[in-house]
């Protein structure tokens, strides 16, 4: 067994936005001022990614997020867990895009040169994973 919180997605919001507001809500309850998101299907993300988010995060920006070539990488995310209080408005206008979100809570972009493409790459597949571990350096 994990010990370890479990945060739900929200059943009022919408799409991968939902996985975002659950963690976003848990973050609050903890008190926590600042939340980072990473996903469970990209194993070779980059060490240094956390690291980078945090010091490009700066006054005025509710989330950072990396980007591949100009490709945003939304489910890499450091957020500022007051981007909740934004929320409900993003979603009561009919929207639940990751993006859009992030665009509406003040997104800024850490860029990411083409070597750090195969970093993002997902694995949603064991095939996809054993192809990506045959790839790794």
């Amino acid at each position: 067994a994990v010990d370890c919180p479990l945060a739900l997605d929200r059943a009022d919001v919408p799409g991968p936005l939902a996985g975002l507001a659950g963690a976003l809500d848990w973050a609050k309850g903890a008190d926590a001022g600042l939340l980072l998101t990473l996903p469970c299907d990209m194993p070779g993300l980059p060490p240094d990614l956390p690291a980078r988010l945090a010091a490009a995060m700066a006054a005025g920006h509710g989330v950072v997020l990396p980007a591949v070539e100009g490709q945003l990488q939304p489910v890499c995310g450091l957020w500022r867990v007051s981007a909740l209080d934004q929320l409900p408005a993003y979603v009561g206008a009919g929207r639940s895009s990751l993006r859009g979100f992030a665009a509406a809570c003040g997104l800024a972009i850490v860029e990411f040169g083409p070597e750090a493409a195969r970093a993002f790459a997902g694995a949603n597949t064991l095939q996809e994973l054993a192809r990506l571990e045959q790839e790794a350096p």
